[in-house]
């Protein structure tokens, strides 16, 4: 029990949050939830897409070395055949890989899903946006 009455009775005053405090509590925390999800969806794709990026370009990079030591460009169907024939260590993270080679080209794809496919080739070492919405990366010119 309280020795001072002054301090029990202002316990007793005091009953919780009202309804409408709580309420207004809700509603402005789903406005900055508004606010803040698409902006988070739209920096995972981004992450993704610049995943991809790099990706194309250390295998880019490697189908010229492959190429230089064996007269011929190196095909894949997923990600463990080209690190198997590449001799990368790349991890796939969502994105699916591909590379169609001949002895005298090659075309790799990084594809997300139904969302974005980036390309490299023979010709162009940065790769480029070939199909789908690409966040940040620009759509291809021109095919081999």
């Amino acid at each position: 029990m309280c020795k001072d009455k002054n301090m029990a009775i202002s316990l007793k005053a005091f009953k919780g949050f009202t309804l409408m405090e709580l309420m207004i509590v809700v509603v402005i925390m789903g406005i900055i939830a508004a606010f803040s999800i698409p902006n988070y969806s739209k920096a995972v794709e981004r992450s993704y897409e610049r995943d991809g990026m790099v990706n194309l370009m250390a295998i880019y990079t490697s189908q010229k070395i492959y190429y230089n030591n064996n007269n011929t460009y190196a095909g894949g169907k997923n990600i463990s055949e080209l690190n198997a024939s590449l001799e990368l260590g790349l991890i796939s993270n969502g994105m699916s890989y591909a590379c169609n080679a001949s002895s005298v080209a090659f075309e790799c794809t990084a594809t997300r899903g139904n969302t974005f496919i980036l390309k490299v080739n023979k010709e162009t070492a940065n790769p480029c946006c070939a199909g789908g919405d690409c966040p940040s990366i620009s759509k291809c010119g021109s095919t081999i």
